[in-house]
């Protein structure tokens, strides 16, 4: 079975506060349902003014980051009754989600990565069933780009993980662009470690 990297990115956005936020993310909840079914872990990110955002989160939370980081990263168990709180309420008022990164993990390997207030996602592992269906409740004006892991491979640059580690990045104060082939940037952001994450409370 043929298996791709997909990345999805909203193309029609407006802006808050100078703050670019995506006009149509009904293909959100949808996604995050379904690759959620077999995940256990979370990790949820949000910058400090918005940290509010992360309290659903606190009864769950394993591990979080340092006093003062930015952004602020909490990682934690994935429960039942968690994954329905984020899908009843996942969107501010201008209609973006309300974290600025969310993954969604089996054990530690991200199976969905959810960016930039939801205007990206990306999949390391999608099938061609679970592809067809993603083309048929995407909204229009979101760009859909797969790549399949022979493609992948044989691409130039430095290429990031798709089987990146959620405890690696839970301790990240600073997002840096990916770097190499142009599309790359695009695909998904690197995060990097800057000290030891504190036990959560």
């Amino acid at each position: 079975m043929e298996m791709y990297v997909l990345h999805l990115e909203a193309t029609s956005i407006h802006y808050e506060n100078d703050i670019p936020m995506p006009d149509n993310l009904d293909h959100w909840r949808p996604m995050v349902r379904h690759f959620a079914q077999h995940c256990n872990r979370f990790r949820a990110d949000c910058w400090p003014r918005d940290a509010a955002a992360l309290a659903m989160f606190q009864p769950y939370v394993e591990t979080q980051s340092p006093p003062g980081a930015s952004p602020v990263v909490v990682v934690g168990r994935l429960a039942p009754d968690l994954l329905e709180m984020i899908l009843s309420d996942p969107f501010d008022a201008d209609g973006a989600v309300k974290w600025f990164t969310l993954l969604l993990a089996i054990d530690d390997t991200i199976v969905m990565s959810s960016a930039h207030n939801g205007a990206e996602i990306f999949c390391g592992e999608v099938s061609d069933e679970e592809l067809a269906w993603i083309q048929s409740i995407l909204p229009q004006h979101v760009r859909l780009s797969t790549w399949s892991k022979e493609e992948m491979a044989q691409l130039p640059g430095d290429q990031p993980a798709t089987d990146q580690r959620l405890d690696a990045a839970c301790v990240s104060s600073e997002i840096l662009e990916a770097v190499g082939a142009a599309f790359i940037e695009a695909l998904v952001e690197i995060l990097s470690p800057a000290g030891e994450a504190a036990p959560a409370d």
